[in-house]
């Protein structure tokens, strides 16, 4: 182990970069680190002047890779794992840096919108599968602490999904997907500007998804909707811009569950676990919509002020039971930006209050709801408050650093109405700084360290209504120090950074096992880094690669794990991609992914040994006058490997979740 180990550093030490999925449209055009992006401190900034790892991946990367959600797309960063639990890119879980604690992922990556909260606030949960694709610009991935600009959630990075902003020209774009096992995705894409009178400089633009399967397991369908209208209109007179976007989703999804070692030994991987199965669904409706005013003052302040509001409603069956929730959410915020001098600050205040209603109701024994036996019924107020600040202060020529602090407080107020939960008020307040140094040794090579803070707030089912709850917890706290190098020419873009990730004050049971408290500790680190070449014109390859180590430091309620490593969290990935356009309108691309072993329990005494992926795809575009039509064919996991996308241990027992084995698709788009 220790010679791999010294094999492996050697090995990350000499790949850098975090770029998956390249575009070269122009020759001359540097590849994504001299890209501009503003997740990361909510300015404007070149990707290789910017103190994080930061991965972005484009509306061409997307279109290229196939994928028909959003959690499909991440598969390749380093840093990030990715647990598609059915094999089907539906109802997956994102972790970041091996933050999976507790036996969950949910709450400790934030994910974003145009920068609206997607986590649901019950809960944590993200629905990667209900953000539509065909309207994403791109996707900027910040690894690392995030909560001195956004606040909560942003404890293993944050991820920003940036939507199309209409251009000035129409546009339209129809594409449909077919597969085998019943896969049928379809979208539509328009916008549209005026061009004069009282709607010059209105643009409109509108997705639409459909998206279905009957699943390659028994009781794996799902049925998805997505639309999405976006209005943005320039006022030259105040210097200013307002935009407008309205999105719903809607899903049907089955759950297959988890099947036994021994369906896994004997390859029954699509029959039901038949120890506890029933028939179990989700029925979920998610809608957003956000209004963004943007204005210049002089020549170097900026004021924005956004609005949003978030609905979920969900209806999950559980065996014998029904989970229902419906969840509200108002937020906004203000921020000003200005220079002064060698500084360029920006001060801002978020609010958001979330109402949320849940429901535990019995079955009656035919798969609906028996609202004359509500075992628990809640209602829970989140109010959250938040203010914060950030200098980029250039102190000389190649040295900048980059400071913040936000400070947050959020109150909870639950009633019960029904059941055994707990009733009551709590508060908790606290302050997330950051501090980053970057230091430009040469237009090509930069070097950045930065040390920052994170934390993910209590959730209503620890506080309230489990079985464990305690109404007091605080929230969770990361403190990561990160070290990194980033480099640039036009044929090559690298990045690589080393991170350690100390958090403290994790929830787990306390020693008698009675309720929820803040007395577990866990220590993160890795090293992630890539590197993208273009090989000869039209012709790239990307290599990256991370290696995570995530050990719990201290567990009253178990201290035999201290000292262990998290389970579920791989020790290594590597993934090779080669991506091919011919000028005569020819393509294809390549992608391979190995992950590494990883522990299957917490006293890691049982391991999966990990897997490998490749999937390809190839195609041909050709324009016909105005329009131009692409045709492709693809086939996921090419080498028909049986896998698990996510394997566990529970009470002695082994159990999985079976990858997809390979199927075929074909995608035809027009574009006019």
């Amino acid at each position: 182990m220790g010679r791999f180990k010294f094999l492996w550093l050697a090995f990350t030490g000499l790949i850098v970069g975090i770029i998956a999925g390249l575009s070269f449209a122009e020759e001359e055009k540097v590849l994504k680190l001299g890209e501009v992006v503003v997740t990361a401190t909510k300015q404007e900034r070149l990707a290789k002047d910017t103190p994080a790892a930061i991965t972005i991946i484009t509306s061409e990367d997307i279109e290229k890779s196939g994928a028909s959600t959003v959690a499909e797309v991440l598969k390749g960063i380093p840093g990030v794992a990715v647990y598609d639990k059915y094999g089907n890119g539906v109802d997956a879980d994102i972790v970041l840096r091996g933050h999976y604690h507790a036996g969950h992922s949910y709450g400790y990556t934030l994910v974003l919108v145009d920068g609206m909260p997607q986590v649901s606030p019950d809960s944590g949960r993200v629905y990667w599968d209900m953000i539509p694709l065909s309207n994403v610009e791109r996707i900027e991935v910040v690894m690392g602490p995030g909560s001195a600009l956004w606040g909560g959630n942003a404890v293993g990075g944050t991820i920003n999904i940036i939507t199309k902003k209409p251009s000035k020209e129409p546009v339209a774009q129809i594409a449909t997907k077919f597969g085998e096992y019943g896969i049928k995705h379809h979208s539509f894409y328009g916008q549209i500007t005026g061009k004069e009178g009282w709607s010059e400089d209105l643009s409109f633009a509108v997705s639409t998804e459909s998206k279905e399967a009957d699943g390659w397991r028994y009781n794996s369908s799902y049925d998805i909707k997505n639309y999405w209208l976006k209005v943005n209109k320039d006022i030259k007179d105040w210097d200013a811009n307002i935009g407008l976007t309205v999105s719903g989703s809607d899903k049907y999804q089955e759950y297959p569950g988890k099947i036994s070692q021994e369906m896994w030994d004997a390859n029954d991987l699509t029959s039901p676990y038949k120890e506890y199965y029933k028939h179990t669904y989700g029925d979920y409706d998610v809608d957003y919509q956000r209004l963004v005013f943007e204005k210049e003052i002089g020549e170097a302040q900026q004021l924005k002020a956004n609005f949003y509001n978030y609905a979920k409603d969900y209806e999950i069956y559980h065996n014998t039971y029904f989970a229902v929730s419906d969840t509200d959410t108002f937020g906004g915020g203000l921020l000003y930006e200005f220079a002064l001098g060698s500084h360029s600050l920006i001060l801002g205040t978020d609010l958001e209050k979330s109402d949320i209603e849940a429901w535990k109701v019995d079955d009656d024994s035919s798969y609906r709801i028996d609202w004359s036996d509500i075992q628990r019924h809640t209602k829970t107020d989140i109010d959250k408050y938040a203010i914060y600040a950030q200098d980029s202060w250039k102190i000389f020529q190649p040295l900048e650093a980059i400071l913040g602090v936000r400070w947050d407080k959020t109150e909870y107020e639950n009633e019960v109405l029904v059941g055994s939960s707990t009733s009551g008020t709590h508060k908790v307040d606290g302050w997330s700084p950051k501090g980053s140094l970057l230091y430009k040794i040469n237009d090509n090579l930069n070097v950045y360290t930065s040390i920052g803070r994170a934390f993910k707030i209590p959730d209503p089912y620890k506080l309230y209504t489990s079985g464990y709850a305690n109404s007091n917890l605080n929230p969770e706290k990361a403190t990561t120090y990160e070290i990194g190098t980033k480099y640039i020419l036009p044929d090559l873009a690298a990045n690589l950074s080393f991170y350690i990730s100390e958090v403290e004050d994790l929830i787990v049971l306390n020693d008698t096992k009675e309720q929820y408290e803040n007395i577990g500790e866990t220590e993160h680190k890795g090293i992630e880094g890539a590197i993208a070449y273009r090989i000869m014109d039209g012709l790239t390859a990307n290599l990256s690669a991370e290696w995570t180590r995530a050990e719990i430091k201290k567990n009253p309620s178990k201290t035999s794990i201290e000292g262990k490593y998290l389970h579920k969290v791989p020790k290594w990935k590597i993934s090779l991609g080669l991506d091919y356009t011919n000028p005569c309108g020819f393509f294809a691309s390549f992608v391979g992914r190995r992950i590494g072993k990883y522990y299957m329990d917490d006293m890691n005494e049982r391991t999966y040994s990990g897997y490998f992926v490749a999937d390809a795809k190839l195609g041909y575009r050709k324009d016909f006058g105005k329009s131009e039509v692409e045709w492709s064919v693809g086939c996921n996991n090419i080498f028909d490997k049986k896998y698990a996308t996510k394997a566990y241990t529970s009470y002695g027992k082994n159990y999985y979740y079976p990858g997809m084995p390979r199927y075929f698709f074909s995608e035809v788009s027009v574009k006019f």
